[in-house]
């Protein structure tokens, strides 16, 4: 699918009020990550959003929320930086209207993730939870992404890694993105020229723990009878929880190299 498609994909699941009410209308619409005590899913939402900006040394300086969907995971930033030191780009109009409701004193911006409109050292972090899959490429953005963050900058991704080609990469992800296996995904971040590269796997506590918060709370909507027949026909037919097969749920940090720390 082209991107222009998958944006209208996930404007239509962002307006669904089956899904709105699971994320209880905050905006999200990622896996979040799962503590043993997390309660529910917004929760798990701020946590990953938490967890990786555990990565960083410090978090000052200007950060870059990357395909920022409805401001969800920039909301969730301004408890770490104040709006001034926040930027989120997309590029759907829709969902950056929403943006400015659940985020008003950040700056938005219409921009494709694959050609950033700043100049170099533009930011000290970037941060891109569950869109680098799709981007057309994920290569092309760590290129971009390197050259607009500070030395010493760090990209921070919640990133999937899919599997075996079984007709579903021209519809979610394209095909340059497919990668082999973690190394060879590691190794895409050196080539680009991050000096510092960590890959945590988190599929247990990211991907696992949703499908089955999720599939717990269908069912009990099921039984109630909550459903109606276009609810059923978009559960049955989601490619996203149900029929897709994947490796890995990743957690990344990538430093950029900083000269001046060297020798």
């Amino acid at each position: 699918m082209k991107p222009q498609g998958i944006v209208e994909l996930y404007n239509e699941w962002m307006e669904w009020p089956l899904i709105m009410a699971y994320y209880q209308h905050s905006g999200f619409l990622n896996a979040g990550y799962w503590y043993p005590d997390t309660q529910d899913q917004v929760e798990a939402c701020h946590n990953l959003v938490d967890r990786l900006l555990d990565f960083l040394p410090a978090r000052q300086g200007h950060i870059l929320d990357v395909a920022c969907g409805n401001g969800a995971t920039t909301n969730r930033l301004q408890a770490h930086y104040p709006p001034s030191a926040i930027t989120g780009i997309n590029i759907s109009p829709r969902q950056l209207n929403r943006c400015q409701n659940n985020a008003s004193e950040c700056q938005f911006a219409l921009m494709d993730a694959t050609h950033l409109g700043f100049p170099p050292n533009s930011f000290d972090a970037i941060i891109c939870v569950e869109a680098a899959f799709h981007f057309n490429t994920r290569q092309q953005f760590l290129g971009e992404a390197q050259r607009i963050l500070k030395p010493g900058g760090f990209l921070l991704l919640a990133d999937i890694i899919y599997g075996p080609s079984n007709g579903q990469e021209s519809f979610i992800v394209p095909t340059p993105n497919l990668v082999d296996n973690v190394e060879a995904y590691y190794a895409a971040f050196l080539d680009t020229g991050f000096h510092q590269v960590t890959v945590v796997d988190a599929t247990t506590e990211c991907w696992h723990r949703y499908t089955q918060n999720l599939s717990q709370w269908l069912l009990a909507k099921w039984f109630l009878g909550e459903l109606n027949s276009q609810d059923k026909q978009k559960i049955t037919h989601n490619p996203f929880t149900m029929n897709v097969q994947f490796w890995h749920y990743l957690l990344v940090a990538a430093q950029k190299h900083d000269p001046s720390k060297t020798g």
